[in-house]
């Protein structure tokens, strides 16, 4: 059989790039694996290799069982095992002494264009697991595993679409809240959508919550970067990694922050700062109010609400409350409101009205 052309420059690059995905796949990189992959992939030329390999070698899995591709697959590991048995000790770069599989994967690739014109099939672009959406009713609590390990907690009254595929792990925020505890798989980055808000994640724990025009991203560990306007495309987040988000253009969260940000303008976001130990006490079922706009806090307490709160008027929407509530305890917290502050609530065939106090 001919030589493949695994000398050439664009074969050699192949083989770094599908060399590369295989140790993404295997998890976080040491700080000398990082710098070299950061070194290898500024050249315009690898990056493109990287997302073109990826592509590649999940269309090779897709026709992997035609029988003429097979006798090819056979006949290219035969070709790669003889001749090219010194030339492979030369590729193997930072990997010393591993075997390399998917640079295996790599020169068969070429063998197996060749079929693609006499095999019917299509590029698995779409779901592998397909879409799910889980949601909550009012009143409710639920955790969800999800099958790549990670998991989300939702609020009450909570809605979220989940669709996992081999390039990425994408999350809709609909309404409500959810806690993210996600699984590190560097292949294939997690991203939650809400509004126009995308955040970035690998292996971290963060909630997202749709709060009247607001989108809140808290950051309890880890590292995220949260992206305005359309989710980026599937070879972009193929070249995120924890800590390195070439997309954001704008610094990482760090724990103990929170991003809040108009849910449908590409209005710069605001940093500010939380206790992240009081952060998550609404998975336990306490509603902890600390200087929140009486609006919000009304938003969050309503998912727990059989009776619904609702304002009479924009003039109390802004009164900054604080207190610790039980979750559907809604007598307690409107008892709370009109001892505190200059408030009244009213009973209506809707539900609880509070109003401003008429002056004495």
């Amino acid at each position: 059989m001919a030589d493949s052309g695994a000398d050439t420059p664009d074969m050699a690059r192949r083989v770094q790039a599908a060399e590369w995905l295989q140790r993404l796949d295997e998890g976080a990189f040491t700080a000398h694996e990082q710098d070299a992959f950061d070194a290898w992939l500024a050249l315009p030329a690898n990056a493109d290799a990287l997302v073109a390999m990826q592509g590649l070698l999940q269309a090779l899995g897709a026709i992997g069982e035609e029988r003429d591709v097979i006798t090819m697959r056979k006949e290219a590991l035969c070709d790669f095992e003889e001749p090219g048995r010194q030339r492979r000790r030369g590729v193997r770069g930072v990997w010393r002494g591993r075997a390399v599989p998917l640079a295996i994967a790599a020169s068969l690739v070429l063998a197996v264009l060749g079929a693609m014109t006499m095999v019917s099939w299509s590029a698995p672009w779409g779901p592998l697991w397909g879409d799910t959406r889980y949601a909550t009713q009012v009143g409710e609590r639920r955790a969800f595993a999800l099958d790549d390990g990670s998991q989300i907690t939702l609020d009450g009254n909570s809605a979220v679409q989940v669709a996992f595929d081999r390039h990425a792990r994408s999350i809709v925020l609909e309404r409500g809240r959810a806690r993210f505890t996600v699984a590190k798989d560097a292949a294939r980055p997690f991203t939650v959508t809400a509004g126009n808000r995308t955040v970035l994640a690998i292996g971290t724990s963060f909630s997202v919550e749709m709060l009247g025009s607001q989108v809140h991203v808290r950051l309890f560990e880890g590292k995220v970067s949260v992206l305005t306007g359309r989710q980026p495309d599937k070879a972009a987040l193929l070249l995120a990694r924890p800590g390195h988000f070439p997309l954001a253009g704008v610094p990482d969260m760090v724990p103990g922050e929170e991003l809040v940000a108009p849910a449908g303008q590409p209005v710069a976001p605001t940093i500010t700062h939380f206790r992240v130990a009081t952060g998550d006490t609404w998975e336990s079922g306490e509603l902890v109010f600390e200087d929140t706009p009486l609006a919000q806090a009304v938003e969050r307490v309503n998912r727990y609400a059989s009776q619904p709160v609702r304002l009479g008027s924009g003039d109390v929407a802004g009164i900054r409350v604080n207190g610790v509530f039980q979750a559907g305890d809604t007598r307690a917290f409107t008892d709370g409101l009109t001892a505190l502050y200059p408030l009244l609530v009213e009973h209506t065939d809707q539900g609880l009205r509070i109003v401003r106090r008429p002056a004495p």
